[in-house]
């Protein structure tokens, strides 16, 4: 028999059970405490026993029901995990299939890719090849703007070089014309001035000659004039009168 049945339990195991599980029994139990005597009718008409019995049974029950909530919370987080295994492997065989799917695609895309990579490089190579045709271009314009530019320059400056070389060719001219000019001046204004003294010396001659001639006809007016008082009078001769006037003259 089992070992939890009216039969072989003791009333003392009954109480400590029911105080156990905290019964109506064991708080009733414990708030009475009967006498000996009154717990001796209890137990002689079994309501106790009875009571102790569905107690116990309801105990049981209440163990098994909790035993099977246990089972239960165990089968539900196997399925729980079972789900989770199986989501997991859901979640790899989509793996599995996105794989094989991009390998397809990749399989499928390849000739395209490789097409692509060449149309890149072969893009990259006419870039390069743009970039160096145009880093030649640009020194090769920059070279021959140099060389037009240092070619005006120099140009520019022979102009200037022969613009100064003329202006100090025209001023060392014109510097050459105005002293020739300003010698002839003065050699003419000198001319002229020995000239004029010349002049005025001729004039002077020429005026003292008068004067001179005037004076010697008027003198030898006088003379012959004296003379011919003298001759008259027996005065000196003719010929010593004109040498006393030549030495007068």
């Amino acid at each position: 028999m089992d070992v939890g049945s009216p039969s072989c339990a003791s009333p003392d195991s009954f109480l400590r059970d029911a105080r156990l599980f905290n019964s109506d029994l064991g708080r009733h139990y414990v708030k009475c405490n009967f006498s000996n005597r009154l717990a001796g009718r209890f137990y002689q008409n079994g309501s106790l026993e009875r009571h102790t019995f569905r107690m116990i049974r309801l105990a049981e029950m209440q163990e098994r029901k909790r035993q099977l909530e246990e089972e239960l919370r165990m089968e539900e987080r196997r399925v729980e995990l079972l789900k989770e295994r199986l989501g997991e492997t859901e979640k790899m065989r989509d793996n599995a299939h996105d794989l094989i799917g991009r390998i397809v695609r990749g399989l499928a895309l390849f000739p395209a890719s490789v097409r692509r990579r060449q149309a890149m490089e072969s893009f990259r190579a006419m870039r390069r090849k743009f970039h160096a045709r145009s880093a030649i271009a640009k020194f090769l314009q920059r070279r021959y703007r140099g060389r037009t530019s240092r070619v005006y320059a120099a140009s520019r400056r022979e102009l200037l070089r022969r613009k100064r070389r003329d202006e100090s060719v025209t001023a060392i001219q014109a510097n050459v014309r105005m002293m020739i000019q300003r010698r002839r001046y003065l050699s003419k204004k000198e001319m002229r001035l020995i000239n004029q003294s010349a002049a005025v010396i001729l004039i002077q001659a020429t005026v003292r000659g008068t004067n001179k001639r005037q004076m010697y006809q008027a003198e030898m007016k006088r003379q012959s004039e004296a003379a011919g008082i003298l001759s008259e009078c027996g005065g000196v001769t003719r010929q010593g009168l004109r040498q006393r006037s030549y030495e007068t003259i």
